[in-house]
């Protein structure tokens, strides 16, 4: 798996994020299905459905206590 850095953020304070999903799905075309997405803040819930599309096979979530 690698993680490349698509525009998604952990417990990001900024408002104004893009996903990437045009590199997504670039990276997959060379890889595959092993793209790991390092946080959901700038994600749609539409882009959410769709990740193992864009070549996503885990995405890592963070939380806050």
């Amino acid at each position: 798996m690698i993680v490349v850095n698509l525009g998604s953020e952990h417990r990001s304070s900024e408002k104004i994020l893009h996903y990437y999903g045009d590199i997504t799905q670039s990276k997959r075309d060379s890889i595959g299905n092993y793209l790991v997405l390092h946080g959901l803040f700038s994600v749609s819930i539409e882009q959410v459905r769709n990740l193992y599309n864009y070549g996503i096979c885990k995405v890592n979530i963070g939380s806050a206590e």
